[in-house]
C-alpha cells in the first residue's frame, strides 16, 4: 500500500518488543461525509481491534478514483457497491475499455437504499413532482451515481429533459447543494451524516418514494441491471425516512486486490463475520449486515481468503 496516499482515519496495534512491524493495509472510501467512508472507518476499526491488523482508512473523491488503485495494487481494500464492482470488472460503462481483472470480492457488507432527497416544506411528494424543478445532476468525479440517478428518473417516467439539472462533482457537493437551496433535490444513500446535516439545516427531510409499478420497476433495471425496489422502515439511523417508503436497493461490499495475501482476507472477513455489534456501533446501516449472509452471486471472483472463510462456515457457494 502506498502510504503517501491521503489518510484520514488511522489505527494501529501496539506492538511487543523485537516484534516486528505488521502490514498497514488500506481501506479505500468516498469523501468523509459519505455513508461509503463511515462504512470503511468501521471496517478498519474491526480490523485493527478485533483482527489485529493495521488498517487506515483513504477517502478519494469517488469510486472511479480508488478503484483503478485497487486493480493496479496501490490500494488494498474498497467499500463500493455492487454495482459498480461489476461493471469494473467488465470494463463496462464508467471502466468502458479498462476492466479492472484483479478486483476481488471480500464480503458483502449490508444493502444500500438511495432515492432523491428534498426539503419537508418543498411541496415534493414523489419523484415525479421533481418535473420541472432543480435537481443535482452530472457526478462527473463519482461517476457510478449518474446511471442509478437515470435508473431513478426512469421510474418516474422521466429523463433529464423534464427537470432542471444543476452539475455537481459528487454525493457532497450535492448534499451541500440542497443545504444552500441551490437545488429543489439531490441523490442520496439512506443513514448518511450528510442527509442528517442537510435536515439540521434546513429544518427536516424527506426522501421520495419510488414507484413499485412492475413497469416502472423494469425501467428502473433496464438501466440499472441487478437493483430491486423494496421497502424502507423508518428507525434509528434514517433520517428523511419518516413512513416505510420503498426504494431502491443494491447489495454494498468490500473489494479487495487480487495480490492482497490470503490469510489478511481471511482474517478480515473473519472479524467482519464475528462482530457485527462492533460495526453497528460506529455506523446504523451495518444492521442490515447478515453474519450468514456475505457471500452473493456477482460476476467478479471472489478473493480465495474469503472463499476459504465461507466454505468453512457453509456460505459458499454463494446463494441468489
Amino acid at each position: 500500500m502506498n502510504l503517501a496516499l491521503p489518510i484520514a482515519v488511522a489505527s494501529a496495534i501496539v506492538l511487543g518488543p523485537g516484534v516486528a512491524a505488521a502490514q498497514t493495509y488500506g481501506v479505500a472510501s468516498n469523501a468523509q461525509g459519505s455513508s461509503g467512508y463511515t462504512m470503511a472507518s468501521a471496517v478498519a476499526k474491526v480490523a485493527v481491534e478485533k483482527a489485529s491488523m493495521q488498517a487506515v482508512v483513504q477517502p478519494y473523491a469517488g469510486t472511479s478514483t480508488y478503484i483503478p488503485l485497487l486493480n493496479q495494487g496501490k490500494i488494498d481494500f474498497g467499500v463500493m457497491n455492487s454495482i459498480e464492482a461489476a461493471l469494473a470488472y467488465a470494463g463496462q460503462d464508467t471502466f468502458k475499455d479498462n476492466p479492472n481483472k484483479n478486483l476481488r470480492i471480500a464480503a458483502r457488507l449490508n444493502d444500500f437504499y438511495v432515492s432523491f432527497v428534498v426539503r419537508k416544506d418543498s411541496g415534493i411528494n414523489t419523484l415525479a413532482d421533481l418535473k420541472g424543478k432543480r435537481v443535482a445532476w452530472g457526478y462527473a468525479s463519482q461517476t457510478i451515481v449518474l446511471p442509478l440517478v437515470r435508473a431513478t428518473m426512469a421510474n418516474a417516467g422521466m429523463t433529464e429533459n423534464d427537470f432542471k439539472p444543476v452539475l455537481v462533482p459528487n454525493l457532497t457537493k450535492a448534499a451541500e447543494a440542497l443545504s444552500s437551496n441551490a437545488v429543489d433535490a439531490s441523490f442520496h444513500v439512506v443513514g448518511t451524516a450528510a442527509v442528517t446535516q442537510i435536515d439540521a439545516s434546513v429544518g427536516g427531510v424527506r426522501y421520495l418514494p419510488f414507484s413499485t409499478d412492475s413497469v416502472r420497476v423494469k425501467a428502473m433495471q433496464d438501466i440499472v441491471p441487478g437493483t430491486l425496489v423494496r421497502v424502507m422502515q423508518p428507525g434509528p439511523g434514517t433520517v428523511g425516512v419518516g413512513t416505510p417508503t420503498p426504494m431502491m436497493s443494491y447489495p454494498t461490499i468490500l473489494a479487495v486486490g487480487a495480490n492482497v495475501p490470503d490469510n489478511a482476507v481471511y482474517g478480515m472477513v473473519k472479524a467482519l463475520q464475528s462482530n457485527k455489534e462492533a460495526l453497528v456501533a460506529v455506523h446504523a446501516l451495518f444492521e442490515s449486515f447478515d453474519p450468514q449472509g456475505m457471500t452473493f452471486p456477482i460476476d467478479v471472483p471472489y478473493h480465495p481468503g474469503a472463499i476459504k472463510f465461507y466454505e468453512e462456515t457453509k456460505q459458499w457457494p454463494p446463494k441468489g
